[in-house]
């Protein structure tokens, strides 16, 4: 998102930069699926089983 729309980027009005932030919404499942997938990892911290007071 900061790379594709808000990096040195002027828009000139704001329904032009909500449109911007939308597209590139828009294209995560396609355009930036594998930029997105080396971002993310799938080892979740889960919090089952830990005591609340660290003992």
């Amino acid at each position: 998102m900061k790379k594709d729309v808000l990096n040195s980027r002027h828009h000139q009005d704001f329904e032009r930069f909500q449109s911007a932030i939308d597209g590139c919404l828009a294209d995560l499942p396609t355009k930036h699926r594998e930029k997105l997938a080396t971002l993310l990892a799938h080892n979740f911290q889960t919090w089952n089983n830990v005591s609340l007071l660290g003992a």
